[in-house]
């Protein structure tokens, strides 16, 4: 009895703030990196400059069809939510960012099983001006203010799966 009620803490206490193995942290990061790529290249002046740049070399959800399956070699980077202003001036999407899929993954657990794939979801604010660069603002990681991963994308990444903080995979 001792034995399964500490194997149930154990696994409620698996966090999102846990460092997942490492082959599953590069994989994400090189998927994320794609997007920010895009974001500080020289020449996108509209939302809609944005946009093509972006389906060029993300997946794009249009939330209407089921989403695709996700590679397990490596790590997919999905945008989605796509909403520009009035003027081009500025616009917002939403990331799906996961890695691909390790089967046996490294790690420090005692009872429960180490993910097989990690996956994260952000908000993007962008802001266009005639002057200056593209700013961006990826929105916050707080508990308050966490995006919600949407849970198609979600279900198509299989089983032992398990979300992480998108400052995880920062630097």
């Amino acid at each position: 009895m001792i034995t399964c009620v500490l194997t149930g803490v154990t696994t409620a206490c698996s966090t999102a703030r846990e460092v997942p193995d490492p082959v599953l942290s590069r994989q994400l990061d090189a998927a994320e990196n794609e997007m920010y790529g895009e974001l500080t290249r020289a020449g996108v002046v509209t939302a809609h400059d944005l946009f093509e740049r972006l389906s060029a070399v993300l997946v794009y959800w249009d939330q209407k069809r089921a989403p695709k399956s996700v590679p397990d070699d490596r790590g997919t980077a999905v945008f989605y939510d796509f909403q520009k202003d009035s003027t081009d001036g500025e616009a917002s999407f939403k990331m799906f960012v996961t890695s691909g899929r390790v089967e046996n993954p490294e790690g420090k657990r005692v009872f429960a099983p180490e993910p097989q794939r990690v996956y994260t979801c952000y908000r993007i604010d962008v802001v266009f001006t005639s002057r200056a660069p593209l700013s961006f603002y990826r929105g916050s990681d707080s508990d308050e203010h966490r995006l919600e991963c949407p849970r198609a994308l979600v279900d198509a990444l299989g089983e032992r799966a398990e979300y992480r903080e998108p400052w995880i995979f920062d630097g």
